[in-house]
């Protein structure tokens, strides 16, 4: 994950352990499907935009 993508993101991964490309969910809990979701598309479209 991108430093841009976890500012944008900033809000949702409150109370995640993150750091430079990674996102640690815990095992205690279900993991956040849709947050996953919207991080993957925000990938997808970074990478899309640097291939243009």
């Amino acid at each position: 994950m991108t430093a841009a993508i976890r500012r944008a993101h900033a809000t949702a991964l409150r109370g995640f352990k993150t750091s430079t490309g990674t996102t640690q969910f815990p095992f205690a809990k279900p993991e956040p499907v849709s947050l996953v979701k919207h991080l993957v598309k925000a990938r997808i479209a970074a990478l899309r935009q640097d291939a243009l």
